[in-house]
């Protein structure tokens, strides 16, 4: 696992570059592909990217499946319902993007909202295609400032 922080990070266009396989894509505040994109995000992001390498003699992965649920948050976010999404394996490389902020509209935020902005703990579960266990567990802190791992917890047989 290797994990690239962008702090601050903000975009005209909330647009990604998959490289392998040589397209854009946008995402909107739910995580959408291609609808309703962010034109003017701030905040912060982290691109999370997974090698998996199956034990020996173990069939191929082909999906990770992650479910992200809130854990604790600043009092002034709105409560979010737990997220699932599948995360496509391909040639062993899987890639997630971790992001908090909000839409500019064109503007900056107050300095007082930027240094005692809001803030989240969320736990993302890994799971391997269908598996019924976790491979990993992740303990994330987001900020507008920044998006840091606080803890990462193996499941069993994971290296």
């Amino acid at each position: 696992m290797t994990v690239v922080f962008y702090d601050p990070y903000s975009s005209s266009g909330f647009w990604f570059r998959e490289r392998r396989r040589g397209r854009d894509f946008c995402l909107s505040a739910e995580g959408r592909q291609g609808a309703d994109c962010l034109p003017n995000f701030a905040g912060a992001l982290a691109v999370v990217r997974y090698r998996i390498r199956p034990a020996t003699g173990a069939r191929r992965t082909a999906a990770l499946r992650e479910r992200v649920r809130t854990i604790d948050q600043d009092d002034r976010l709105k409560t979010r319902p737990p997220f699932e999404a599948a995360i496509e394996i391909r040639d062993g490389v899987a890639s997630d993007i971790q992001a908090f902020g909000y839409e500019t509209q064109g503007s900056t935020p107050a300095e007082e909202d930027h240094d005692v902005g809001p803030w989240c703990l969320v736990r993302q579960d890994l799971y391997l295609d269908t598996g019924s266990a976790p491979f990993l567990v992740l303990h994330w802190k987001h900020t507008l400032h920044e998006i840091r791992i606080l803890d990462m917890i193996p499941g069993e047989g994971t290296r």
